[in-house]
């Protein structure tokens, strides 16, 4: 709610008053920012309730993933799928799937294999 506000509030600064725009649009990365920290950290809890064990055990498998990876990784073992996780991560929904892909072949998956469901063997 209190971005799609800043949305109306750039697009009524943008004809009258271009030196606002530059601290409109800071204020709206903040607050995404912040948004995104906070949905991550209840995620987050809830994961290592439901899964304790579960990213150190792909870790161990897979010392190369980085935190970003992980970070999917868990999102994917609550089996949600790209859009959720888009939201999640206030990213894209093609950065989610390009993600994925990437991490699919980092875990050197067979086309056939499940994601979710591979990454779900390490509860």
């Amino acid at each position: 709610m209190v971005l799609s506000k800043i949305e109306e509030l750039i697009e009524l600064a943008k004809p009258d008053t271009q030196s606002l725009l530059p601290v409109i649009l800071e204020i709206k990365k903040n607050i995404a920012r912040k948004l995104q920290l906070d949905t991550w950290e209840k995620v987050q809890q809830r994961f290592q309730i439901s899964y304790p064990d579960s990213l150190s055990k792909v870790v161990k498998k897979h010392p190369e993933l980085t935190p970003a990876e992980i970070k999917l990784c868990a999102l994917l073992t609550l089996n949600l799928d790209t859009k959720e996780i888009a939201t999640i991560l206030n990213l894209a929904f093609n950065s989610i799937r390009i993600a994925r892909a990437r991490l699919r072949k980092k875990l050197q998956l067979a086309p056939e294999k499940n994601l979710s469901a591979y990454l779900m063997t390490f509860k």
